[in-house]
Formats: C-alpha cells, sequence, structure tokens
C-alpha cells in the first residue's frame, strides 16, 4: 500500500485469489489501511491478479459497500481478461470503476 497524489493505492501481487485465508486477510488490511489513511480514495490494483474465486469476487463487492459508507471512492485498475470475464459473469463489472493500469486509475482521480 501506497499513497499516491492522495490515492490510496493497494497493489495485490498474488496471482491466485482462491484461498479463503488470504482473501479475508486481504480485506481486513484494506479496511484497516482505510482507517488509518486520511485518503478517501481507494485505487486497488490487479495486475498480478490472474485467477479470482467466487468468494474474491464478492469480498470486492463488500469492500465496494465499505468504503462507500465510509464516504470513500475504490476503483480497480491493472485486471486480466480472466478476472475482467469472472466480473462479467458474475454480473458485477457495472458496479466498479475500472481503470486499465495505475497511471490512468490516478489520472481519473484527479479529474
Amino acid at each position: 500500500v501506497k499513497t499516491v497524489d492522495g490515492v490510496m493505492v493497494a497493489t495485490i501481487n498474488q496471482a491466485r485469489m482462491t484461498l479463503d485465508d488470504y482473501i479475508d486477510s486481504l480485506s481486513r488490511e484494506l479496511k484497516l489501511q482505510l482507517s488509518r489513511s486520511e485518503s478517501r480514495k481507494i485505487l486497488l490494483n490487479l495486475e498480478h491478479v490472474v485467477v479470482m474465486t467466487s468468494m474474491m469476487i464478492g469480498e470486492l463487492v463488500m469492500l465496494k459497500k465499505h468504503f462507500e459508507a465510509n464516504d470513500s471512492l475504490l476503483r480497480l485498475c491493472g485486471l486480466s481478461p480472466t478476472v475482467v470475464e469472472s466480473l462479467q459473469i458474475s454480473g458485477i463489472c457495472d458496479l466498479f470503476e475500472i481503470d486499465n493500469t495505475e497511471e490512468v486509475g490516478l489520472a481519473n482521480f484527479r479529474s
């Protein structure tokens, strides 16, 4: 997790988001980072993620709701084609603002 131009950027380095314990830990960590940060803009960089289970997809929805309840904005970036397909199949792709790269996501937060 880093802060760039007032945006909290969290990069997930795990290629396979399939272990329930890891997903729970990740969610707790992101919520903790949000509570410690002055930023209300969060960019979740998923460029390293290749496989995502339905549990992780559900957790993304819960994180979005949690961040919105805390007056925060969540954007996703760097999604692989397989992750985009998973989100589309789940019918939640339209819930998120999705950018191709971290740089584009940061630029969109500025505009």
